[in-house]
């Protein structure tokens, strides 16, 4: 076999189907060869079951004595794969020992290394390797890899120097070289994108199609197989004939054979193109299979979607994988990443998975993890992610960790007063503890307060968050601030400051904010009735409601009532204002509930969806309805009810939990329960959330139900996730507070709960109902 001959079969092995071995199957005995370059780097971490598997085969099947050092070489692959300690030593030495076979073997042991965090002696070994191959393929093979551990591994220098090497100097004509070549353009492309223009060698237009070669484009090919597959399962589950009995035979995972082959091909040829896509494709399908059921399956697919630093994927899985469980893997997972290396690639996805599991860390790992995403380097570069993780992480630390805390976040406002920032920094500093921390902290968040409060722009806006946070442990001094805010620069958004931090509301500014809201009303519906419809954040029928809370005004009343029955409105202008009047505790003056009371049934607005949804709208119209003696007939509302716990929105079926237990004086108790156990079992996590909240607060009603909703709530205690217990709890809080008692064989659940569940919500809604409940005696 003529050189160029041997180097297209070794080149083919490396990019051989991967799909029977990981099988365990053989249409014929494989070669040492193809069963090494099909183990060539293997994600050690993720395919561990699938590669030990396909060693030990190889090692199995027949061969002759030449062969003995494959052999030898494939069993200390399964034995590292196994987890045996000095494996990764044991493929380098005998390394040297496999003949043509040698750099295929030394990839695979500097993989081996690269997956054991040793990243230095892994760089080393293909070094070696480089100088003491002549092969031309070889070397752009060997360099492809540097150049891929190299980004891996946040080292940009490295990897542009030897991908840069693994292209040459000329385009390769044809056959192995030229493969190599194309996917050397494409990732030298990928990684100079993080370099200044004036420093990139390579542009968008110099790298050569894709598809000039079919070897580089079976990736694309492997993806829509498994792709395709899943659609065609997708759709003959959907449109299953009940009356029929099928039943379909599957020698293996159909989807993810395709999925997994991309990956290995990418790998096998450093294509980081080829497996980001592949990485993000098989890490999805695997929290697809996974959540709610297998916590294996989700930790490979947490660790794709890190590696290729699927920010979005990582953060909706955890966001997922919280509420509905299992959590076993999604705990280890986030504990690793508190003190893992973060890099380009997956530090704003390691941000995102913070910002969303952050709940299932204890408090000593969240000051770890707080105190690295309050660097400066960190929050200022990636401030949209690294406030979420934050604020998230604020929620679990220790009380002494908000000093510090908030005395960083200070210095990040007024050392880096971009935009983005000061956006970025009002959710954070809402999850400080601001009663706890010390009065030399506050008092310099007041001077920055009384620095830029009523002064426009984004320094503003952050004050009036801040101002907002304050009331409640410097009352008098928020006050002081927000007068003279006012006095300056009257606005509803320094109104909203005396609202939503209880501070004692003067009256002539009461008085003269009235008059500013129904201006801005009637401006709103001039507007309205031109077709013209705002973006604004501030809901002035909200803070005009919540002013007359406390100062009467019947014209006003009538005003906002009209408002809300404007057919012209956007739903958003209103929405929140009527959920606002439904709630406990708000009145609703006569002179408006005389306006609203006809007009509930049929209620109407412009559907500006991003401002409200529909069924929000109606939702809160039909519980402001059940509010209003007289304002519901018993038929209509058993009509909306129904229609939106059947709705195949889920948002529909969340308010229809939301609205019921309001509803029971109408529809009964007996119907209302009945529809609530049903929206118990819905198959999204936050309508059964709200349904059993729901569901826990209702007073004891006749049997069978009574013991039906009992039943049912210990196994909504029981879920795997953490939304659906949290909300039962919360449900357990409303009853006690409603003077209803609490069954002491559910007590007991919760009980443990409080001190056994990994999330820290959870625990503490368990310690919030038992302190309710010592309050009140019971």
């Amino acid at each position: 076999m003529d050189e160029e001959a041997a180097q297209r079969r070794w080149l083919a092995a490396l990019i051989a189907p991967a799909g029977l071995l990981r099988e365990g199957t053989w249409t014929k005995q494989p070669t040492p060869e193809v069963a090494l370059a099909l183990l060539l780097d293997v994600e050690l971490t993720i395919y561990e079951r699938h590669a030990k598997r396909a060693a030990w085969a190889a090692v199995g099947a027949p061969a002759d004595a030449d062969a003995e050092p494959e052999r030898r070489l494939i069993a200390a692959v399964g034995r590292h794969l196994a987890g045996v300690d000095g494996a990764p030593a044991e493929i380098a030495d005998l390394a040297a020992e496999t003949g043509d076979l040698g750099l295929v073997a030394t990839v695979l042991a500097a993989t081996a290394y690269a997956a054991l965090d040793d990243y230095d002696r892994a760089r080393a070994l293909l070094n070696d390797r480089l100088t003491s191959t002549s092969d031309a393929v070889a070397q752009r093979l060997v360099r492809l890899h540097l150049g891929m551990r190299a980004i891996e591994a946040d080292d940009l220098d490295d990897a542009i120097a030897t991908t840069r090497a693994a292209r040459g100097e000329e385009p390769a004509a044809n056959g192995v070289e030229r493969t190599l070549w194309i996917v050397a353009c494409s990732n030298l492309f990928r990684f100079e994108q993080k370099l200044r223009p004036t420093e990139r060698t390579i542009d968008i237009a110099d790298v050569p199609p894709r598809t000039d070669d079919p070897v580089i484009n079976r990736t694309d090919i492997l993806l829509a197989s498994g792709l395709d597959e899943y659609l065609r399962a997708e759709f003959e589950d959907a449109l299953v004939n009940p009356y029929e009995r099928t039943i379909v035979w599957r020698a293996q995972e159909p989807v993810e054979r395709g999925l997994v082959a991309a990956v290995n091909r990418g790998e096998a040829l450093a294509d980081w193109n080829g497996i980001a896509v592949a990485r993000r494709a098989l890490g999805r399908y695997r929290v697809l299979t996974g959540v709610g059921r297998s916590d294996a399956a989700l930790a490979e697919a947490f660790d794709l979607l890190r590696r290729v630093g699927d920010a979005k994927g990582l953060g909706a899985s955890a966001r997922t994988v919280v509420r509905v469980g299992p959590l076993e893997s999604l705990r280890a997972t986030t504990s690793a990443t508190v003190t893992a290396t973060w890099t380009d690639i997956d530090r704003t996805a390691r941000l995102a998975l913070l910002s969303n599991a952050a709940d299932l860390l204890d408090a000593e790992e969240a000051a770890i993890a707080l105190d690295r995403v309050l660097d400066p380097e960190v929050f200022v570069r990636l401030a949209p992610a690294a406030h979420h993780a934050a604020a998230a992480l604020l929620g679990v630390v220790a009380a002494d960790a908000h000093n510090n805390a908030a005395r960083r976040l200070l210095q990040l406002a007024r050392d880096h007063a971009g935009p983005l920032l000061l956006q970025s920094l009002p959710r954070p500093l809402q999850a400080l503890r601001w009663p706890d921390l010390d009065a030399a902290v506050r008092e310099q968040w007041l001077e920055y307060v009384r620095e830029h409060l009523g002064g426009g722009g984004d320094e503003s806006l952050l004050a009036e968050s801040v101002a907002v946070s304050l009331a409640g442990s410097d009352p008098d001094q928020i006050a002081a601030v927000a007068r003279d805010a006012w006095s300056r620069r009257p606005a509803l958004a320094t109104v909203a400051i005396f609202l939503d931090g209880g501070v004692e509301l003067p009256r002539d500014v009461g008085d003269r904010a009235i008059a500013h809201a129904l201006a801005s009303l009637r401006e709103i519906r001039a507007n309205a009735a031109k077709g013209e419809y705002g973006l604004g954040t501030l809901s002035v029928a909200l803070i005009l409601f919540h002013l007359l809370q406390h100062l009467p005004d019947d014209d006003a009343w009538r005003e906002l009532a009209e408002f809300i029955v404007d057919p012209l409105v956007g739903m958003g202008d209103k929405t929140r204002t009527l959920e606002a009047m439904a709630a406990d505790g708000t009145r609703v003056d006569v002179a408006a509930a005389t306006i609203l009371k006809p007009r509930l049934a049929d209620l109407d607005g412009f559907a500006d969806e991003l401002g409200a949804s529909g069924d929000a709208f109606h939702a809160s119209a039909l519980s402001l309805a059940l509010k209003l003696l007289g304002a519901a007939a018993p038929a209509a509302v058993m009509a909306e009810l129904l229609d939106l716990a059947t709705s195949e929105n889920a948002g529909a079926r969340l308010q229809a939990a939301r609205t019921l237990p309001g509803a029971t004086n109408v529809i009964g108790a007996a119907v209302a329960a009945t529809l609530l156990l049903g929206l118990c079992a819905d198959r999204h996590p936050d309508v059964r959330a709200h349904a059993a909240r729901s569901l826990a607060s209702f007073p004891d009603i006749d049997e069978p139900l009574q013991t039906a909703i009992e039943d049912r709530l210990r196994s909504l205690l029981a879920d795997a996730g953490t939304l659906v217990p949290q909300a039962a709890i919360a449900g357990f809080a409303d009853r006690l507070r409603a003077g209803h008692e609490l069954r002491q064989d559910l007590l007991a659940v919760v009980a443990r709960l409080k001190t056994d569940h990994p999330c820290r919500a959870v625990r503490a809604n368990a310690t919030t109902l038992f302190e309710l409940l010592e309050a009140s005696g019971k």
